[in-house]
């Protein structure tokens, strides 16, 4: 239009941009990429000279692990060398974090190191898994049977207690049989909660009367009407909650 003869300079934003990128109003300054096989030279403004080092985002991404490092790099000869020197100072017992190879997981299943096993159970630990740890109650079952287990043999505790890994407590199952036994005694166990309730009802008691609190287990043996106390232990006598 006539009315932008003077405003109007070019045809469209594409003839802009290159305009632009083609007219410098600062002074710019040569570098050279520092990254080792590069080597390319790129220009920056003024003021990004001490800003900016590299050519590209790849080049600075490859050189991000040696911004924070100090002194010069150890060679493969060296490294092997301290590996070597420290190699078995920090194992088992030389170790601060050593707990004698045995632990108990999240389960109340008990853990322990097939290297601290005697040589005939390490074979048999080796046979049924790849792993640095065993479950005590499957070895200690394989040692008694003089073989190793199945995948498909679980081992059950009879007295309900994870980590008591006698082997008088431990019968081997398949798995249909051992879930078989685990809801009889889950419906056992409610069976004599719902007896108690309804005794503590015709006492006029309430479902928690007598029960010290610290012996209420806050996970095992809930009701609809409160807390029930956890199993006791038919080996020990000690509750296994």
């Amino acid at each position: 239009m006539p009315s932008q003869i003077k405003v109007r300079k070019f045809c469209g934003p594409a003839c802009v941009g290159l305009s632009r990128k083609t007219i410098r109003t600062a002074p710019w300054v040569t570098l050279v990429c520092p990254s080792l096989g590069c080597g390319k030279t790129f220009e920056v403004q003024q003021g990004q000279k001490g800003r900016r080092k590299y050519c590209s985002r790849k080049c600075q991404n490859a050189n991000a692990h040696a911004l924070n490092r100090t002194g010069t790099a150890h060679s493969p000869e060296a490294r092997q060398k301290m590996s070597e020197s420290i190699k078995g100072k920090q194992l088992r017992e030389k170790s601060s974090q050593w707990k004698g190879g045995r632990f108990l997981d999240s389960a109340g299943y008990a853990h322990v190191m097939i290297e601290t096993l005697p040589p005939v159970s390490q074979n048999t630990a080796r046979r049924m898994t790849p792993a640095k740890y065993i479950m005590e109650h499957r070895i200690v079952m394989a040692v008694s049977l003089g073989r190793p287990l199945e995948k498909t043999e679980l081992v059950h505790h009879l007295n309900g207690v994870k980590d008591d890994n006698r082997p008088e407590n431990l019968t081997v199952e398949s798995r249909v049989e051992h879930s078989r036994k685990h809801r009889e005694t889950e419906a056992e166990l409610r069976r004599i909660q719902g007896e108690n309730l309804i005794l503590r009802s015709l006492l006029g008691l309430s479902p928690t009367d007598g029960i010290p609190t610290s012996s209420r287990c806050p996970t095992k043996g809930a009701t609809p009407w409160g807390l029930a106390p956890c199993p006791v232990s038919p080996a020990t006598g000690s509750r296994t909650g």
